[in-house]
């Protein structure tokens, strides 16, 4: 990690192909510490290491149309201070599960016939609601 970050703070790249590599160069680090970071907080029993890398691959795709060099080189370094983050565990568990794991739109149920899996029939209107507006 440290030589990636030396090559991320020195001079920003030239053409967007530079900075495609560099964003390439820190996927693959990224890659290469999930299941040290699964290990650390304990994530085995709430996601696989497939599922994780298929999150971090999806937030390197949302930004897959950026052409500015700047711009990538802006996202690689904040990338990068996310996982030095995460590594020094400046984060706890229930901060990895609810950003990565969860995603910032909850929990997601499943409906089936107008009800939801987790069994609400003979719930109240108010635990319905209050269920759905609040991130567990």
């Amino acid at each position: 990690m440290a030589a990636l970050r030396a090559n991320v703070t020195g001079a920003g790249s030239a053409t967007i192909s530079e900075a495609k590599q560099r964003a390439l160069e820190f996927f693959r680090e990224v890659c290469r510490e999930l299941p040290a970071i699964m290990n650390r907080y304990n994530l085995h029993e709430v996601v696989t290491l497939g599922e994780l890398r298929s999150k971090v691959a999806a937030e390197f795709r949302k930004h897959s149309r950026v052409t500015n060099p700047k711009v990538v080189d802006m996202l690689v370094y904040k990338g990068s201070e996310e996982l030095s983050n995460v590594m020094i565990q400046a984060k706890q568990r229930h901060h990895i599960i609810s950003q990565y794991v969860v995603g910032p739109q909850g929990m997601v149920q499943t409906k089936t016939l107008g009800k939801a899996v987790r069994g609400e029939e003979g719930q109240s209107e108010f635990l319905k609601m209050f269920y759905e507006s609040n991130n567990f």
